[in-house]
C-alpha cells in the first residue's frame, strides 16, 4: 500500500508573502483524487493560488490512472461533451466569480489547466483571452482550447509568462 499523499502550506510564488484570504474550500471534484483544498488569495499581489498544495514528489500521483477508461481521445471527447462536466464547469465559474466578475478580454491564466476545459468554458462563456500551462505533455498536446489558447507545458515558475499580464 502506498504511503499517503503529502500536502504542503505555501507562500505565494510571486512575491514571497503567505495568503491570507481564503476564497473556497473544495475538493478534487473531476478526478476525485485526494485532498481538500483551498484557493488563496495574496492580499500583497492578489494572486490566487492553492494551499495547501500536494508536495512536488506526490504532484505525478494527481496525473496518474486518469485515462484508465480509455483512449488519450476517449477522454477528450468526454471532456468536450459532458454534461456533467458542464455543470461542474459553470459551478466552478460560479464559484470563481465570487473573487470577481470574469469580463469579455480579460487575460486568464489557468496553472494545471489539463485538457482546456475550464478555459473552453470560460472562453466560450466570458469571452477571455486564455493562456494555460500543464505538466503533462499529453494534456495540452489534446487540449480542447489548441486553437484558442496560449498553451505550455512545465512548471509555472519556468514558463517565462510577463510580469503584470493576468487579469
Amino acid at each position: 500500500m502506498r504511503p499517503p499523499v503529502q500536502f504542503e502550506s505555501v507562500v505565494c510564488e510571486l512575491c514571497g508573502k503567505e495568503p491570507t484570504k481564503r476564497l473556497l474550500t473544495t475538493r478534487d471534484l473531476g478526478w476525485r483524487k485526494p485532498g481538500v483544498f483551498n484557493l488563496m488569495r495574496c492580499e500583497n499581489c492578489d494572486l490566487i493560488i492553492t494551499s495547501p498544495r500536494p508536495v512536488p514528489a506526490d504532484m505525478q500521483r494527481y496525473y496518474e490512472d486518469w485515462y484508465s477508461y480509455g483512449t488519450v481521445e476517449d477522454v477528450r471527447r468526454e471532456q468536450a461533451t459532458s454534461a456533467s462536466n458542464r455543470f461542474i464547469q459553470s459551478m466552478r465559474l460560479k464559484e470563481l466569480e465570487k473573487t470577481g466578475p470574469l469580463e469579455r478580454g480579460m487575460r486568464v491564466l489557468d496553472v494545471g489547466a489539463g485538457m482546456g476545459v475550464q478555459l473552453r468554458y470560460y472562453i466560450d462563456h466570458r469571452g477571455i483571452e486564455a493562456t494555460g500551462i500543464d505538466f503533462d505533455p499529453t494534456t495540452t498536446q489534446h487540449s480542447l482550447v489548441k486553437d484558442q489558447a496560449d498553451l505550455r507545458t512545465g512548471d509555472l515558475l519556468d514558463a517565462g509568462l510577463p510580469a503584470d499580464h493576468f487579469d
